[in-house]
């Protein structure tokens, strides 16, 4: 059995901050301002997929905050799928009322779309956002075995 080599906490960085391409609906930015390591979600800062989103009426956003522990080789990451709402083209989360938030390793699919009326009982759909969580966590897990860590997911306490 062959021993792999595990990269430097800064290239495993870097590895997870290239997970996401122009194309996908989601990214893996800096997470330091927010007390963690990086952050993983739905791209709402880009114009154009915030512009998506908004149009379809997007009410769940999924985030995935991750610290790298060096000591123990091991990056520790928290999923969060929660509502929001639409205010002035801008999303926010619901605290109040939400019922939906939801914490652990989520499997969902995140689905929107609109309608448009074709007839006096016919629809047409114009529209459509389809994002399974797995597409973003699946990338990342595997960037952090490809680079010799652990991944271990956190629940209940805080990362």
């Amino acid at each position: 059995m062959a021993i792999r080599s595990r990269l430097s906490a800064a290239d495993l960085c870097t590895s997870l901050l290239a997970v996401h391409k122009p194309d996908t609906p989601f990214v893996v930015r800096d997470g330091r301002a927010e007390g963690v390591d990086l952050i993983a979600e739905l791209r709402f800062q880009d114009k154009t997929w915030n512009d998506l989103f908004r149009g379809v009426g997007l009410s769940r956003a999924y985030t995935i905050r991750m610290r790298i522990d060096e000591s123990n080789a091991e990056v520790r990451k928290k999923e969060k799928l929660g509502d929001i709402g639409w205010r002035d083209g801008e999303h926010y989360a619901k605290r109040f009322g939400a019922t939906n938030t939801e914490f652990g390793e989520i499997s969902e699919t995140i689905y929107a779309a609109t309608y448009a009326r074709k007839g006096l009982f016919k629809f047409e759909k114009e529209t459509e956002f389809r994002f399974k969580t797995a597409d973003l966590r699946d990338p990342l897990v595997r960037a952090i075995y490809r680079a010799g860590w652990e991944c271990r997911n956190v629940t209940f306490r805080k990362l």
